[in-house]
């Protein structure tokens, strides 16, 4: 159990080590370094009762100090008043950075300990939101992104909303992208983006959205052989990556005679992606009978329409009496 601060009347404070002194006639608090032996007087306690360490920051690391202390602007000393006590700015903050080792005068706090410099490498993202506003005229609420590589130096002024890390896209592969609001890109050569836009991008390399942009899923192309192809509906009128215009509900087959891997754009929905044919030996020869492109929902549905259709036409001739007509 540790002693209270009437109960210590001798402090011994080892070099980088420090401790606050309360003066209860004067109201008045007053920091005490090491190496230093104290005797405190009657009127005096200790606050808290056992040696604080200084803050120590070493390189690439930083801390937030809460409620600093008033400093002279040309000689950078603290600034006390009229009863020995240092003053403080009340409600404000101070990053500091990789220094000597420092204490804390009466009134300051450690909001933030002591935290490693965030490294931005050439994959990685974050967004920003500045307080009051930065040399390059941000205002409250305003959004920006940093790029790597580089070493982010935090202003007190500004929050870190996230880090974005980014996502590889491989050869035949694609990323489909939702802009959130209206933007110019600039990987399109400055075309304008509208919030709700989709795209696609199949560049293969690391790949970084935008503070405007969201990736909606990752795609990878179906590969077309001799015996499967894509069938393919147009969600609106487009030109296709093959020229062709489509209007807006159009359907058409996709076969590896066009493409050997084949990726939908946002303006195409894939109705299936299976098909067969079958061969017949004639002669020693090969020839395609047809192609059996209609799905299997659609199959049995028409299977279950000539169903219904026999089981109808055979109670009308029941009915009729001319059952037996049918079967002849």
């Amino acid at each position: 159990m540790s002693a209270s601060p009437a109960a210590i009347a001798v402090v011994r404070l080892k070099p980088n080590q420090y401790i606050h002194l309360l003066d209860n006639n004067a109201n008045s608090t007053k920091l005490l370094t090491g190496p230093l032996t104290y005797t405190r007087m009657d009127h005096e306690y200790f606050i808290p009762a056992a040696p604080q360490n200084f803050i120590c920051i070493p390189p690439q690391r930083y801390c937030v100090v809460q409620n600093p202390v008033v400093r002279d602007p040309v000689t950078n000393a603290v600034v006390f008043d009229v009863y020995g006590q240092a003053k403080v700015r009340i409600g404000d903050r101070e990053i500091r950075f990789s220094q000597d080792p420092f204490p804390l005068y009466p009134g300051e706090e450690l909001q933030q300990d002591v935290t490693r410099l965030l490294a931005v490498t050439s994959n990685r993202d974050f967004d920003d939101v500045d307080a009051d506003g930065t040399p390059v005229q941000r205002r409250a609420g305003d959004m920006w992104m940093i790029r790597g590589p580089t070493m982010y130096i935090p202003r007190i002024e500004v929050d870190t909303i996230d880090t974005i890390q980014a996502t590889v896209v491989r050869a035949s592969e694609a990323l489909k992208i939702r802009a959130t609001a209206d933007f110019k890109d600039n990987r399109a050569s400055g075309l304008q983006r509208r919030a709700g836009e989709e795209w696609l991008v199949d560049k293969p390399g690391a790949f970084i959205p935008d503070m405007n942009e969201e990736i909606v899923e990752k795609l990878s192309a179906e590969i077309l052989t001799d015996r499967q192809a894509i069938y393919v509906s147009a969600r609106v009128s487009f030109v296709d990556r093959f020229g062709k215009s489509r209007n807006a509900g159009d359907t058409w087959l996709v076969t590896n005679a066009e493409t050997e891997s084949f990726i939908p754009s946002v303006e195409e929905v894939v109705c299936f992606s299976n098909y067969c044919w079958s061969a017949a030996v004639r002669r020693g020869r090969k020839r395609i009978r047809g192609w059996s492109v209609l799905p299997w929902s659609a199959r049995v549905a028409k299977r279950v329409m000539h169903l219904l259709f026999t089981t109808w036409r055979n109670i009308a001739w029941w009915s009729a009496g001319r059952v037996g007509a049918f079967s002849a």
